[in-house]
């Protein structure tokens, strides 16, 4: 797999939030209840980022091609 990484920006958003929730129900699963996770994952969407973006946080993606359109694989963020 091929992959870039970058610095995101609004229109990555959406692509952060699902990573972040995939993370959440893959890996917290093994450490948290059900009812834990799901809230957790549920209040995750792209405004979260975007107001966080807008706020002077810095996010910095990798991205790959699936399916002609880009999909997040990881990110990572800064003030």
């Amino acid at each position: 797999m091929t992959f870039e990484s970058r610095r995101a920006d609004a229109s990555d958003a959406e692509g952060i939030a699902l990573a972040h929730r995939d993370s959440i129900r893959s890996l917290g699963a093994g450490f948290y209840p059900p009812t834990v996770v799901d809230d957790w994952a549920q209040g995750l969407t792209a405004d979260v980022y975007i107001r966080a973006m807008e706020g002077g946080e810095i996010f910095f993606i990798a991205v790959t091609t699936r399916d002609d359109a880009p999909a997040v694989l990881g990110f990572a963020s800064d003030y």
